[in-house]
């Protein structure tokens, strides 16, 4: 579907070439009519140049003179005067031929036919005579002859000047008519143009807003935004706000782009109508607004606005028949002196923003330069981790999984482990999701599977190792390559690996991750749901997806001896997983009274510091070899592993 910028060249581009074609059209007669008036200009220069009338007085008086001449001779007959004779009649003939071929005359045939026959019947009498002129008598019968040509001369000469007359004020007619046809076209070529011009700017203008104007919501795009910020920066202090849609890419691909954009559209109506004395709210890209504030009184009046946006986006949308749940989440930023350099609003604008969004949606963080500090301890910490996986200098730890009907261990889970060179010990809780927001993940995910099985297959007992894998392991293509690769490399039995994946997981799974987790359950590896209870687990969704076992969190654990709600979650989980023929283990084991507790309700293993910490790989084979010296773990106690 064309952007609302093709659509708007397009129409303008069809307008333009229509108003070009009337141009067009317009000047090609416009052309024709001025070729024309020059040449009806041209007839009435050729009329005044060749006046017919003038030359039809010319030839009557000549022939007067003619006339005269053989009176002369008449009374002195001489060679002399017969020789002027001649001449003269020489002198009318070239007249009579010349008004003969002139355009007038043929007009004059019409009007009066025969009357140029008798002219030039007359003349030929005359130069007859005059050819044989000697006497007086000759004279006299040229006389007669030459003078009822007197008559003829003046009537030709009437009708001449007659048709000479119609002859001019035809063609001033026609030139007046050409004269205003042309101003007609030039009329029109002159509104085309401007219409032409007009459209031209109004598509500039048009072309400038769609610069500046972001097509879905109205508000100034990133463009006009960052020549807003550039601008204030440099004249006063300012306050930035990036605000960004809590949840977008789940309404996009849960029910589609248009519902999206229909999202989009109306958070910016609120945003606006939330905040009117805000002269500069902008859609930046995306799922991502900004809203710029210059000269804030304090950081209390950008803080204030701020909330203001996030409570009045909090409500739901109504999309359709949808209901809608989303809001914005803003970093904020004010900068109290001038010429600070956008870039660096942005940036700590930003780094507000991705706090907020780390610690929990639909609210406000105003940054502070801890927040930078922080964000740059956590980028060296992302750096040094890259590092530490190129050199393999993450270890895995192991913690028991007990059997609570014989308190053996049965499975032990494998923990990564990280000795920073200068912090010391770092938490999985934080090196793990940093791992997690780049592929760094399927390389670290990669080594603690590879040592966690290599280390297993020594294990005494041979009991299973529990590895955790993530979201994007899963989803890779080669997954099920990677894990037997890995079986084959070790010498594990596939029986003895056990995968956990945690309930975020599940909302990534598509039918490749389901293949690929039965393709390996076919082969014996099992799956096992970590933290059960705390995420996005549905009925349906565990009905559907093949697993072996659930682990229930550790925060319900820890609540069985203080909350009755605690321990009724607990049981219900045991009895759920009982029906779905699923085995149990309960994480964050920490007292005795807690272990019976499991116990009693059906829960078949348990995990925590009760039974033993963390341990490193020469620590656990020691214990499993102390718990199990006489051989494998029993294949009762193995198949709840």
């Amino acid at each position: 579907m064309p952007s609302a910028f093709e659509r708007h060249e397009l129409r303008w581009a069809l307008m333009r070439r229509w108003l070009l074609a009337i141009t067009i059209l317009l000047a090609l007669p416009a052309i024709c009519a001025l070729l024309l008036s020059h040449r009806r200009a041209d007839d009435l220069l050729e009329l005044a140049h060749y006046n017919d009338v003038f030359d039809a007085a010319q030839m009557q008086a000549e022939l007067l003179r003619l006339d005269a001449e053989f009176g002369r001779f008449a009374l002195a007959p001489t060679d002399a005067g017969a020789d002027l004779v001649r001449l003269r009649l020489d002198i009318l003939t070239n007249h009579t031929e010349m008004f003969k071929h002139a355009a007038v005359t043929r007009e004059m045939e019409v009007a009066a036919p025969g009357l140029a026959g008798a002219i030039d019947a007359a003349m030929a009498q005359a130069d007859a005579i005059a050819e044989r002129l000697k006497t007086a008598a000759d004279a006299g019968r040229a006389l007669a002859v030459l003078t009822p040509l007197e008559t003829s001369l003046a009537q030709a000469t009437a009708l001449i000047g007659e048709q000479s007359g119609t002859s001019v004020t035809r063609a001033g007619e026609s030139l007046r008519s050409v004269r205003d046809m042309l101003l007609v076209l030039v009329a029109g070529l002159l509104t085309a143009a401007f219409a032409l011009a007009a459209v031209l700017w109004h598509q500039h203008a048009g072309m400038r807003r769609l610069a500046y104007r972001d097509a879905l919501t109205g508000l100034p795009n990133r463009f006009a935004f960052n020549m807003a910020l550039d601008a204030a920066c440099r004249r006063e202090a300012t306050a930035l706000l990036l605000a960004d849609v809590d949840h977008f890419k789940e309404v996009n691909d849960s029910f589609g782009h248009d519902v999206g954009d229909a999202l989009l559209a109306q958070l910016a109506t609120r945003l606006v109508a939330a905040v009117p004395e805000v002269p500069v709210i902008a859609r930046l890209g995306g799922d991502e607004f900004a809203l710029l504030l210059p000269a804030p009184t304090a950081a209390g009046e950008a803080v204030a606005i701020a909330q203001r946006i996030c409570a009045a986006t909090a409500e739901p949308f109504r999309i359709g028949e949808l209901l809608i749940r989303s809001g914005l989440s803003v970093g904020t930023v004010v900068d109290g002196t001038a010429l600070r350099e956008p870039v660096t609003l942005l940036k700590r604008a930003d780094l507000a923003l991705y706090t907020v969004k780390a610690a929990g949606r639909g609210r406000q963080c105003l940054f502070d330069v801890a927040i930078e500090r922080g964000f740059a301890a956590r980028r060296e910490m992302e750096e040094d981790l890259h590092a530490a996986v190129a050199e393999d200098a993450i270890d895995v730890h192991y913690q028991p999984q007990i059997s609570l009907a014989t308190g053996l261990p049965v499975g032990c889970e494998a923990l990564a482990r990280w000795e920073h060179p200068r912090h010391g010990r770092v938490s999985p809780a934080d090196f793990i999701p940093l791992a997690e927001r780049s592929t760094l993940i399927l390389a670290l995910g990669h080594r603690v599977l590879a040592r966690a099985c290599a280390d297993a297959a020594t294990w005494p007992g041979s009991p299973r190792v529990a590895v955790n894998v993530s979201a994007q392991q899963l989803l890779e293509n080669d997954f099920v390559e990677r894990v037997t690769a890995v079986l084959a490399e070790t010498g594990l039995a596939p029986g003895r690996l056990e995968l956990e994946i945690t309930e975020s997981v599940l909302l990534k799974i598509n039918a490749d991750v389901l293949d690929a987790i039965r393709t390996l359950r076919r082969i014996g590896v099992t799956f096992a749901l970590d933290d059960f209870g705390t995420g996005y687990s549905s009925l349906s969704r565990l009905h559907h997806l093949p697993l072996d076992k659930l682990k229930i969190d550790q925060s319900f654990t820890s609540a069985m001896e203080t909350s009755d709600e605690a321990r009724g979650i607990v049981a219900t989980i045991i009895d759920l997983a009982c029906k779905l023929g699923l085995a149990t283990t309960a994480e964050g084991v920490e007292t005795p009274s807690q272990n019976a507790m499991l116990r009693d309700a059906g829960c078949e293993q348990g995990q925590g510091y009760l039974y033993a910490r963390p341990m490193d790989a020469q620590a656990c084979r020691r214990m499993l070899g102390e718990a199990w010296p006489a051989g494998p773990v029993p294949p009762g106690l193995a198949q709840v592993a």
